[in-house]
């Protein structure tokens, strides 16, 4: 049980419930209808930057929620109440691939402020302490609240598997497919975490990989070259090249100053992501997306399998420098190769979206992937099947994987005899046909 939070009574449920309905009908308007104004609405002032945060992936919440024009009020299941702070679990529906409806239980956090309920990021302080689990290939540590669920994966009084069981089965078939330099190992945290929301199906793992390329900047007095995060900076000609291109602007070594342009904590992971003897991941907790009985969401599921994947797939890889074009070309086909299996090993598969606002440079879609921009990440998996079927699947992982610690150069990248350029040649080709029959 949620630590200060109490179970209501019967009679104090349905009078909570009375309380809660509005706000969450509201938000069931909101996000059927795309409504931006009524959802920002709804937020607790207190907490803008969550609001603003949840604005901007209003799609991603309304795919999980599977709510649409016309459904009756949502219903709320249980509620705990501690004076002012409430959380609810509000049923949806979701189909699945069978196009079976099951019900799902999301957990959602509410604050009462100025007389009204408002909708408020989760509050880890009452999940209790953090408890841990070892498998084979992963370290799976979660909060007193989900400890039904990382000890029994399935319905009530099953003999199936725990969460660790089955993310332990699918972090070992990723390790067997990339084969990443040992040990391949994920340390993966579920948390009520309010900045892993909202939920993105098919984001990959956060905080997203380093820089690749280099830039020089002018800033006052000083030169400002940025590192890419790899570690690797000075073995790259191409980062060379830039340090003395701008030594001649300067009048001593101390005006020129060598940055990352990461986040402090973004280095740190990725280094160890790269480097450590444990590959370091957080995701959402279950109760955030949403349970059926003790089940996770079928999109949670993709989720964490593809965060898994990305980030055994950028060991695998290793620190890839030098020409953007090439290296960002590799990292968006092995990207694809990841939410590729991510969904064979879910059994979901995200709908392909518009084509048209897909790049037309492979390049471009690994910019934003490589930024955490998520709406090019199906346009990575088609490129991805578009090079298994051209070149074969086992062809195409040991070019990817051949790259690794290479500092690459767009004339001598080639995989099966096509260049990078003739690889944009033919997406572009592809595009272009799927665009006209869509």
């Amino acid at each position: 049980m949620a630590v200060g939070l109490a179970v209501l009574s019967w009679q104090g449920q349905r009078a909570a419930r009375a309380d809660l309905t509005p706000l969450f009908t509201l938000q069931q308007q909101a996000l059927a209808t795309g409504d931006q104004d009524l959802y920002g609405s709804l937020f607790d002032n207190s907490a803008p930057a969550y609001r603003t945060a949840m604005m901007a992936e209003m799609a991603s919440t309304a795919m999980v929620f599977g709510w649409r024009m016309g459904d009756s009020a949502p219903l709320l299941r249980r509620l705990r109440i501690a004076g002012d702070k409430a959380e609810v679990e509000v049923e949806t529906t979701y189909e699945d691939s069978a196009a079976a409806t099951l019900a799902y239980r999301r957990l959602e956090t509410a604050h009462r402020s100025g007389g009204q309920w408002r909708l408020a990021p989760p509050d880890p302080a009452a999940w209790g302490d953090i408890l841990s689990e070892e498998g084979q290939n992963i370290t799976l540590h979660y909060y007193e609240r989900d400890a039904d669920l990382a000890r029994q994966y399935g319905p009530f009084d099953s003999a199936r598997d725990g969460l660790l069981s089955r993310l332990d089965a699918i972090t070992q078939a990723f390790c067997r497919r990339y084969n990443p330099p040992p040990p391949c190992h994920v340390d993966l945290t579920l948390a009520p975490d309010p900045d892993l929301l909202p939920f993105r199906a098919g984001a990959g793992a956060s905080p997203p990989p380093p820089l690749i390329s280099y830039e020089s900047a002018t800033v006052n007095d000083f030169i400002v070259i940025s590192l890419n995060g790899t570690g690797q900076e000075s073995d790259d000609p191409g980062f060379l090249d830039i340090v003395r291109d701008s030594l001649p602007r300067v009048r001593g070594a101390g005006e020129l100053l060598v940055l990352d342009q990461s986040a402090p904590d973004a280095i740190s992971i990725s280094a160890e992501r790269l480097t450590g003897q444990t590959m370091p991941l957080r995701f959402l907790s279950p109760r955030l997306v949403g349970l059926h009985r003790r089940d996770p969401h079928p999109l949670w599921w993709l989720g964490v399998s593809e965060s898994i994947g990305d980030v055994i797939a950028r060991r695998a890889m290793g620190p890839v420098t030098g020409e953007a074009e090439a290296a960002l070309t590799a990292w968006s086909v092995l990207r694809g190769d990841v939410a590729v299996w991510a969904e064979r090993f879910s059994g979901v598969r995200l709908p392909a979206g518009d084509r048209n606002v897909w790049h037309d440079d492979p390049s471009n879609i690994g910019i934003d992937l490589a930024i955490s921009r998520t709406g090019q990440r199906q346009a990575a998996r088609r490129l991805a099947l578009n090079m298994h079927a051209r070149f074969g699947e086992a062809k195409t992982l040991a070019w990817l994987l051949g790259l690794r610690g290479q500092m690459l150069r767009g004339s001598s990248i080639t995989i099966d005899g096509q260049t990078i350029d003739q690889l944009r040649q033919d997406w572009l080709a592809w595009l272009t046909s799927a665009r006209l029959t869509s």
